[in-house]
């Protein structure tokens, strides 16, 4: 018996041209939910947040974070009608996806943290103190340093606890053992925060001042001296606060920044000439690199390609092994971050600027009207960070963000959808041409 080929009714065929079609957009529709939460994901890891100043307890100013190709555009730009002085405090937080804002005034008292619309750049929470003079997140919390108090926040704003510290002008640095280091110009706590409170681990007085605040890295924790002959940079231990090792440095130094192999790096006058230094973690001289004309403050690292910047009048990249100046760029930078790709970005004299790993300009953007002036010059906070594809930069009268125009941009799938789109494209014409 001759049994003839099944061939499905035309009702069959629409129903399975109808079921494919279903297949094709849920999968559409599961591989965008599958993108959108990776994206989510990277934007809560913890190395994306700038929690304190300078990223991290090590203060190298890099992120994973980083703003796309495109062309820049300003998203939003507000201004202040006050200078900000060196008596007069601000910088910029970012933790899980969410930008803060806080300030603090020396001068004539008060403080702030806003919690900013990173959409429009409005607040859209705002908590007064009598005075701030740093704050810092770790694990859903803020902590405020007032004049001598230190308060513990969530992350609505809404007081927790608060302890005397018996000290003014403390600044805080969030350990990679999580504990809070705050100090003043004479002391440091070591502060262990609970639900209910903050338990002082230690507490050490250092009596040639402390200038700035302190860094951290492994069991080891960092900071320079504030007297005006000589000066030491201090290595304390975490445990108990006894002091491992000093160096001497014959002037003014500025706050250290550590690389991933505990070794110290910072900027010292000696004999009306400035240098940058590199000292071990066991206390011994690295090496030391002259350095010409204005050098600013702010240090930052890569240790992913062994490079430190520097600021000032010239913006140098240095080897970190052998102190060796790689390449110089004549841009005055007040302040510069770097971001997760290796670029770096300025908050610079002519504008925001992004410069490859090699010196060389990748774009440059010029905020309208702008004054561009100088942070105060006591460089203790972030002034410009990159953070979920925007640079935000807090200058003494503005506050601004800068973005890609997604304007053209170009809907991205990834590689696994194409392809498993195209095979049910493949199929669903095959089961039309089924006879």
């Amino acid at each position: 018996m001759n049994v003839g080929r099944f061939k499905p009714s035309k009702m069959m065929k629409r129903m399975n041209r109808k079921f494919m079609t279903i297949v094709i957009i849920l999968v559409i529709i599961l591989s965008g939910f599958a993108i959108y939460e990776v994206v989510k994901e990277e934007n809560l890891k913890e190395e994306n947040n700038w929690s304190q100043m300078g990223h991290d307890a090590r203060h190298t100013g890099k992120s994973l974070a980083h703003i796309g190709e495109g062309n820049k555009v300003l998203l939003w730009r507000k201004t202040y009608p006050i200078f900000l002085c060196e008596e007069q405090r601000g910088g910029l937080l970012f933790y899980k996806g969410l930008l803060y804002r806080y300030r603090g005034d020396f001068l004539m008292g008060g403080g702030s943290i806003e919690a900013i619309d990173m959409k429009t750049g409005n607040a859209t929470w705002v908590k007064y103190f009598n005075l701030l003079s740093d704050a810092a997140i770790l694990q859903d919390k803020f902590y405020v340093a007032g004049i001598d108090t230190l308060y513990a926040l969530d992350l609505q704003g809404n007081l927790k606890w608060k302890m005397d510290l018996g000290s003014v002008y403390n600044l805080i640095t969030i350990g990679d053992d999580r504990l809070l280091y705050c100090n003043s110009k004479s002391v440091i706590y070591a502060i262990y925060p609970t639900d209910a409170g903050g338990i002082i681990r230690w507490s050490k007085i250092i009596k040639e001042g402390i200038y700035g605040r302190v860094s951290q890295y492994g069991n080891l924790i960092y900071f320079v001296t504030s007297s005006q002959g000589t000066n030491y940079l201090y290595a304390l231990s975490t445990s108990d606060g006894g002091v491992r090792w000093k160096y001497k440095i014959n002037g003014f130094a500025t706050v250290p920044v550590i690389d991933r192999d505990g070794t110290a790096y910072f900027w010292a006058s000696e004999q009306s000439a400035r240098y940058l230094f590199a000292v071990n973690s066991d206390g011994k001289l690295k090496w030391k690199t002259k350095l010409s004309g204005r050098v600013g403050e702010r240090l930052a690292i890569d240790d992913d390609i062994s490079r430190i910047y520097t600021s000032g009048d010239v913006v140098r990249a240095i080897d970190l092994h052998t102190g060796k100046i790689i390449w110089e760029k004549n841009v005055t930078a007040y302040d510069f971050t770097i971001g997760g790709d290796g670029t770096l970005y300025l908050y610079a004299e002519k504008g925001i600027y992004a410069l490859y790993s090699d010196g060389e300009e990748k774009w440059h953007f010029i905020v309208t009207s702008s004054r561009y002036e100088a942070p105060p010059p006591i460089m203790a906070y972030n002034y410009i960070i990159v953070v979920d594809n925007l640079v935000v930069v807090l200058s003494p009268t503005e506050f601004y963000a800068i973005g890609v125009d997604n304007t053209n941009a170009i809907i991205k799938i990834s590689v696994g959808t194409v392809v498993a789109v195209v095979a049910i494209i493949i199929i669903w014409k095959k089961l039309g041409k089924i006879s």
